[in-house]
């Protein structure tokens, strides 16, 4: 342990201290050093130093540690949006509205329509005629309950050609459990 003297204020046994001194044992030049911290003389001017000293260190670790989230975030979502554009099943992403806000490249070859044509409800336009209310009906339900759920149907596409589908719709929850929409399958 390294030995310490405090001086005290008015005297003995007032318990105020004065100054503290630490034989920390340091030799600078041949002399071994004593008062390496003396808290009477220190200056406010050296806490705002030291202080802003450990925030410029802290800040720095933080930021490195935010640079790099935020990169293996941009990877990972780089993964996710390959994955899905090269997936031989149709994904679609729908909001808590009932609005699709995202389709993959499969998906909206199976409606034979192009992606921009499927958001929103625009996806409706290539549902078989004789499938139309059934579908529009479950969907609808499906918006209100928020479960998972099954279905098949049919789609019309532009040329007259007709694609059987096996539609799978999952809810899409966030970590507190609010429903976000539906995460929705196609083959």
């Amino acid at each position: 342990a390294v030995p310490s003297t405090a001086t005290k204020v008015g005297g003995r046994g007032t318990g105020v201290v004065d100054s503290l001194t630490v034989n920390t044992g340091l030799k600078l030049g041949g002399e071994t050093r004593t008062n390496w911290w003396d808290a009477a003389n220190a200056t406010p001017a050296f806490f705002v130093f030291l202080s802003t000293v450990l925030i410029f260190l802290l800040s720095h670790h933080a930021l490195a540690d935010q640079a790099r989230i935020l990169k293996q975030l941009s990877a990972s979502e780089k993964r996710y949006r390959k994955m899905a554009g090269n997936s031989p099943v149709g994904i679609t992403v729908v909001d808590a509205r009932g609005n699709v806000s995202y389709v993959n490249p499969q998906a909206a070859r199976l409606t034979g329509l192009p992606p921009e044509q499927c958001l929103g409800r625009g996806w409706f336009k290539a549902l078989h005629r004789d499938d139309r209310k059934r579908v529009i009906d479950h969907y609808r339900e499906l918006a209100q309950n928020k479960i998972p759920s099954d279905l098949e149907f049919r789609f019309c596409k532009p040329d007259g050609s007709i694609t059987c589908i096996y539609w799978s719709a999952n809810p899409d929850l966030d970590d507190d459990g609010q429903f976000l929409g539906y995460l929705v399958t196609a083959t």
